[in-house]
């Protein structure tokens, strides 16, 4: 392909940025101009496009609430551009919009108590602001407090170790206690120990809500230990099998009780893979929470250089980071559901490089403060089953259909057929809309069958939506958590707005295409230089399709008949 011609107004990419018009192209892209230059400017307009912001944060936190405004016909008209928490007007800012695009106005909010908060950022409207329907966005925001103990046992000190252990303690909601072999086979501790032994009995484990497991041997987790670690988890509790060279070895994790819980299955005896090898988020990944509550931070994600490949996921796991090793696609990060805890199982020991190159998201503390945050247990989760909702996307228009998925887990990662699984869809007027949820099927990137339960709800009128998805069982109500989503009084493609000409000049430049007026366009692509390519063909006759040799065959063998016939031959 010599090159591609584009005709957009460059509008409603459903992206959170435009960083993605500055990436290198496989071919020129040629844009042309649709709209003159200043044919809009005459009518002033400002408009929140979106805000990013977590789902879920944890108390005490500060969180960083970033929203994209844009307008235009300003003519250097300063905004004030404000944040109203539960309809409370909580901060503003001014903020100046240059003559075209956008600009980030961020706000950052220190949570003080638990529950559901409701955040809009708003730009008041202007004067002689005809079009003021797209003013405000909003977001909701759950405030947990997972205050929780939390148990490292380690081998030897390793970077993990090092990095990991920085991270548990700058965390406020936890309260860690890390056991360190040193020299001499003895153990050194940091946090509160008290009387806390490694002999890892019930009573002690009893303290604890999340255990994590180093690069340890069998030996070290002889029977006695892995069975009061497997009944920690069947009972409620969580692991995380952080592993390395010994555990993911022949005489490491699967060599103790502890097998029946791994979320993976692995050849012990395979070396790990080192090398370079990048990191992305998995379909599964995408929506779980562990992930989907940092939007941004994953979209560019430092390699690994170790991978424990050869690994299978168990019945019910789910792999939310991959990593593409030896032309294959190898789980990174794998959890599930085990009796009433959760297991989650690291399969590479250089995760801690991402704290060397941590980027402006921090993957690395984001990612073990939110996995540690999913993995602490709530009173809510002591039942046998639990249900987690989701939505294909965090905002929608006005007559547009938005998907709604549940799906249900329980012990081992099986549950049984609920009697009815409905979702609740709470409007902005208060209103209470319930929805059945009928039960599908879904192929995942491993081929496992899983069911699902599936609505789509299509709004009427604008704001900030809340959903609860319920399934009942036998004498059992299960609930899931919030899932916010807000809709747009209108539709991109209805509202006037002038055309992004910022992103199509940058698609081009980046692309080594042209952003042209129409009459220049002819003579750009007259001018593109069309590689030649040849291509070496080869044709296979056979003579058997042949009249001339069908003829001749035909006739030998009427002679042949002659002759046998005329001298008696059989």
């Amino acid at each position: 392909m010599a090159g591609l011609l584009l005709l957009s107004d460059g509008l409603d990419t459903r992206e959170t940025s435009e960083d993605w018009a500055t990436e290198p192209w496989g071919c020129p892209v040629f844009a042309a101009r649709l709209e003159p230059p200043g044919v809009w400017e005459t009518e002033p307009d400002a408009r929140v496009e979106t805000v990013q912001a977590p789902r879920r944060v944890l108390l005490g936190w500060e969180s960083k609430l970033t929203a994209v405004v844009a307008g235009q016909g300003l003519q250097g008209q300063r905004l004030t551009v404000q944040l109203l928490e539960n309809d409370r007007v909580v901060q503003e800012q001014p903020l100046q919009l240059p003559a075209a695009g956008t600009r980030e106005a961020s706000f950052r909010v220190t949570h003080t108590a638990v529950g559901n908060y409701r955040y809009v950022v708003r730009v008041p409207p202007l004067a002689n602001e005809s079009h003021t329907n797209d003013n405000a966005f909003g977001v909701a925001i759950q405030v947990v407090d997972p205050r929780n103990r939390v148990l490292y046992v380690e081998n030897v000190p390793r970077w993990e170790s090092k990095y990991l252990t920085r991270v548990l303690r700058a965390n406020r909601n936890l309260t860690p206690l890390c056991f360190l072999r040193g020299p001499g086979n003895r153990f050194l501790t940091f946090g509160e120990r008290e009387d806390m032994t490694l002999e890892l009995s019930d009573e002690q484990l009893a303290r604890f809500k999340i255990v994590i497991l180093g690069d340890l041997e069998a030996e070290a987790l002889a029977a006695p230990r892995a069975r009061t670690l497997l009944k920690f988890v069947e009972n409620g509790g969580s692991l995380v099998l952080l592993g390395g060279p010994a555990a993911w070895g022949p005489n490491g994790y699967a060599a103790t009780e502890l097998r029946q819980l791994l979320p993976v299955q692995r050849d012990a005896v395979r070396p790990p893979e080192q090398g370079t090898f990048a990191v992305r988020l998995t379909a599964e990944g995408m929506v779980h929470p562990v992930l989907a509550a940092a939007t941004g931070t994953w979209d560019r994600l430092p390699p690994v250089l170790s991978v424990f490949g050869g690994a299978t996921l168990a019945t019910g796991a789910s792999a939310l980071l991959a990593a593409e090793a030896a032309g294959q696609t190898a789980p990174l990060l794998v959890v599930q559901r085990y009796g009433e805890g959760k297991v989650a199982a690291v399969l590479t020991d250089s995760l801690w490089r991402w704290q060397l190159d941590p980027g402006p998201g921090r993957p690395y503390a984001v990612l073990w403060n939110q996995l540690l945050h999913w993995l602490s247990p709530y009173e809510s989760e002591v039942a046998p089953y639990e249900i987690e909702l989701t939505t294909a996307s965090e905002q929608a228009f006005l007559g547009e259909a938005l998907a709604l998925e549940a799906r249900i887990s329980g012990a081992g990662g099986a549950a049984p057929e609920p009697t009815a699984t409905v979702c609740e869809i709470e409007t902005p007027d208060g209103r209470r809309l319930p929805l059945e949820m009928p039960r599908q099927t879904v192929q995942t990137a491993t081929g496992q069958r899983l069911p699902t339960y599936r609505t789509e709800f299509t709004p009427d009128m604008p704001g900030l939506h809340r959903a609860v998805a319920r399934a009942q069982f036998a004498g059992t109500n299960v609930e899931s958590g919030v899932c916010s989503f807000f809709v747009k009084p209108y539709s991109p493609e209805l509202e006037p707005r002038p055309a992004n000409t910022a992103l199509l000049q940058a698609l081009c430049e980046s692309s080594g295409g042209r952003f042209c007026a129409p009459e220049e366009l002819e003579a750009a692509l007259l001018a593109l230089p069309v590689p030649t390519v040849q291509e070496a063909r080869v044709l296979f006759r056979t003579l058997w399709n042949t009249t001339a040799v069908l003829a001749c065959l035909i006739g030998l063998l009427v002679v042949e008949w002659t002759l046998r016939k005329s001298r008696n031959l059989p």
